[in-house]
């Protein structure tokens, strides 16, 4: 009888430490995926000086909860009040934000839009050999992903003199992703209109297409360009 009771303390113990175990894993979790839920966000200003501490970025288990953090990235990297910040600050949030993309794409390679925050970040480093492998690694993992494309070819374009022939050929393929659609001639109508040079490589692309899309892309153009200048009061 003794034995059994012995069995029995020995396997209660065994289940309660199991159980507890098994409840500390699943408050980590927790408190690790909710961790970019509950960070500041109420202000483009919050959200900026949060990643200037590189301590305060918390990876997620999820993708949406990383894919939070990296939209932090991108709007304290190209919205107005990071773009206005002093050169310093502006390069602590480029390490950091290029140290969260890079972890996330350790743990998930063909995350592509965590591949274009780390080419973003790494560009704003100065970092060109690193920023052209990351972008290209974002333009192959993700190459019919129509947003990406757009901010891809929006990055690229304003730093096209560092592009290496690797990275030029997936800017072509992004670029004629976008002439096929009228939001992605929209996104480059702006550019189309004020950049010759731009223009005359768009030209060249849509003139390999088939001929109901060549036609297509003119109307989506005049119609974006035609909205452009009104806006302007042209």
């Amino acid at each position: 009888m003794q034995s059994i009771k012995e069995n029995n303390n020995y396997s209660f113990l065994f289940i309660f430490v199991f159980a507890t175990i098994l409840a500390l894993s699943s408050l980590f979790a927790l408190v690790k995926e909710s961790a970019p839920f509950f960070s500041e966000r109420n202000s483009e200003q919050a959200r900026f000086e949060r990643l200037e501490n590189s301590q305060e970025i918390k990876l997620g288990l999820s993708i949406y909860s990383n894919h939070l953090e990296l939209d932090d990235c991108l709007e304290a990297l190209a919205k107005p009040f990071g773009m206005a910040q002093p050169t310093v600050r502006r390069k602590k949030i480029f390490s950091s934000c290029q140290d969260l993309a890079l972890n996330i794409v350790n743990m998930n390679p063909s995350y592509s839009y965590a591949w274009f925050i780390a080419a973003f970040s790494s560009v704003g480093l100065g970092q060109y050999e690193d920023f052209n492998y990351q972008l290209e690694q974002s333009q192959n993992t993700a190459p019919n992903a129509q947003w990406l494309a757009e901010l891809r070819v929006n990055l690229a374009e304003r730093h096209k003199d560092n592009l290496v022939p690797s990275t030029q050929r997936g800017q072509e393929r992004d670029l004629i992703l976008l002439v096929k659609s009228k939001r992605g001639v929209a996104n480059i109508a702006r550019r189309y209109v004020s950049d010759i040079s731009f223009r005359q490589r768009i030209i060249l692309l849509v003139e390999v297409l088939p001929e109901d899309e060549q036609a297509k892309f003119v109307r989506n153009v005049k119609e974006a360009a035609g909205q452009i200048l009104q806006g302007e009061g042209l």
